[in-house]
C-alpha cells in the first residue's frame, strides 16, 4: 500500500564520519526550516528532510571522487519495481519504501545514491570508519509511452574501459546526450569503432530476423536493470535472444531498433543520423511492449 502527504519531494540521508549530513535532519511530516540545527548532532540516524532544506558537504566522497553506486527505478501508485539485483538487503528496501510512502506522488521515479562517505579529499578509499551516505529522493513522472518513437544521433565511444560501473562520473554521456538534443533528437548511439556499445543513458537492442540482439553485457555497457527484464521477456515469450557485438552497419539494417531504460522500457527507434530504421517487425515489437507492461503492472501492484 502507499501512504500519502505533501508532494514536496523529500530527501533522505545518512551520516559520515565527519559529521553529520545536512540531509540526516527531521523526520517525516515535521520538518522546518528551524529544525536542521536542532538536528545537528543526531549522527546515526535515516531521516526525511524536505529538498529545499538539503545540503550536502563539499568532502562528500560523491562530489570529489565518483566514489557512489546508485540506481534510478520506476514506480507506480506508490510501489517500486523491484530491482532483482539487489540481494537480501531488507534495511535498505525498507528506506526505499519509506521515501516513496511520503511523497504524493502516483508515477514517478525513485532515485538512490549510496557514497563512500564523507571525508578528506584523497585518492585511497576512506578508513574504514567512515560511514556511507545514503540519498534517495523522488521525481514525479509518467514512463514514456510505448507509441513515443526516438530519433538517434551517434557519436564515437571515447568513455573509459568501466562502462559497467555506475558511478558519477557521466560527463561524456551527458556531452553526447546534449549534442541530441541539439539536433532535436532524444538519444545517442555510442560506437567504438563499428561495434555498437549503448547509448548516452540508455540500452540499445535490435530485432533481427525474429531474435532480440544486444551488445554483451561486457565493460563497455551498463548492465541495465530493463535491458535485464527484456531479455528475460523475450525468452518466457518465445522470442529467441542474442548477446553478442553487433555494428553500425547491423544496427542501420535491423527489423527494428530498440531503447531501453527505467524512463523508457521498451521505445522503437525510427531515425539514426538522419536516415529510417527499423519499422520491418511491428508485431513482435508489440508482443515485446506488451509483454513488458503486463510484467510491469504486476510487479508494481499493491
Amino acid at each position: 500500500m502507499s501512504t500519502k502527504f505533501s508532494r514536496k519531494t523529500f530527501l533522505k540521508g545518512s551520516v559520515a564520519g565527519l559529521g553529520m549530513m545536512a540531509l540526516n535532519v527531521c523526520t517525516a511530516g515535521a520538518a522546518s526550516a528551524a529544525e536542521p540545527a536542532a538536528a545537528a548532532e543526531d549522527t546515526n540516524s535515516l531521516n526525511l528532510v524536505p529538498k529545499k532544506a538539503a545540503s550536502v558537504k563539499v568532502e562528500r566522497r560523491s562530489s570529489v571522487g565518483g566514489g557512489w553506486q546508485g540506481e534510478v527505478l520506476p514506480s507506480r501508485e506508490g510501489i517500486w519495481q523491484e530491482p532483482a539485483w539487489v540481494p537480501a538487503r531488507e534495511e535498505l528496501r525498507a528506506e526505499l519504501q519509506k521515501c516513496i510512502d511520503a511523497n504524493e506522488i502516483d508515477h514517478g521515479m525513485l532515485y538512490w545514491q549510496c557514497s563512500r562517505g564523507t571525508t578528506y579529499r584523497g585518492h585511497q578509499f576512506p578508513p574504514a570508519t567512515v560511514k556511507p551516505n545514503l540519498m534517495i529522493f523522488t521525481v514525479p513522472c509518467d514512463l514514456i509511452p510505448f507509441d513515443k518513437t526516438f530519433r538517434l544521433i551517434s557519436m564515437e565511444d571515447t568513455r573509459f574501459l568501466h562502462c559497467n560501473i555506475k558511478t558519477l562520473n557521466l560527463i561524456p554521456s551527458v556531452i553526447a546526450y546534449q549534442r541530441c538534443i541539439e539536433q532535436g533528437c532524444q538519444e545517442t548511439v555510442f560506437h567504438r569503432g563499428e561495434r555498437v556499445t549503448e547509448c548516452a543513458h540508455s540500452n540499445i537492442l535490435i530485432i533481427k530476423d525474429g531474435v532480440l540482439c544486444t551488445p554483451p553485457r561486457d565493460n563497455l555497457i551498463l548492465p541495465g536493470i530493463t535491458l535485464k527484464h527484456l531479455l528475460m521477456l523475450a525468452e518466457k515469450n518465445g522470442i529467441p535472444t542474442s548477446e553478442a557485438p553487433f555494428t553500425m552497419q547491423e544496427l542501420a539494417e535491423a527489423d527494428e531498433v530498440i531503447v531501453s531504460s527505467s524512463g523508457g522500457l521498451c521505445t522503437q527507434a525510427v531515425e539514426l543520423d538522419g536516415k529510417p530504421v527499423g519499422g520491418k517487425a511491428p508485431e513482435l515489437l508489440k508482443k515485446l511492449q506488451d509483454a513488458y507492461a503486463a510484467y510491469y503492472a504486476e510487479d508494481t501492484k499493491a
